[in-house]
C-alpha cells in the first residue's frame, strides 16, 4: 500500500510539472507575440521605405521626361550659346 505522504509528493510533483509547462507555454506565446509585433513594425517601415523609393524614382523619371520634352527642339543649345 502507498503511504499518504508519497501520494502527496507525487501530486505535488505533477502539479509542479503542470505549472511549469503552462508557464513555459505562456512565455513562448508572449515571445511569439512580441516577435510578431516587431516583425509587423519592421514590415511597416520597409513598406514605407519601399514606397518612398518608388515615388522618388517615379518623380525622377517624370522630371527627366519633362526635361527631355522641353529640350527636344533644341539640340546642343549649350554649344551654340558658347560660340555666340
Amino acid at each position: 500500500m502507498i503511504s499518504f505522504s508519497a501520494l502527496r509528493a507525487a501530486a505535488a510533483a505533477v502539479k509542479h510539472e503542470d505549472e511549469r509547462r503552462l508557464f513555459r507555454n505562456a512565455a513562448l506565446r508572449k515571445r511569439r507575440k512580441e516577435m510578431g509585433d516587431q516583425m509587423d513594425s519592421m514590415r511597416r517601415v520597409n513598406r514605407v521605405y519601399n514606397l518612398s523609393i518608388m515615388y522618388f524614382f517615379a518623380f525622377s523619371i517624370t522630371l527627366l521626361a519633362n526635361v527631355q520634352r522641353k529640350n527636344s527642339g533644341r539640340k546642343h543649345s549649350y554649344i551654340l550659346e558658347e560660340k555666340m
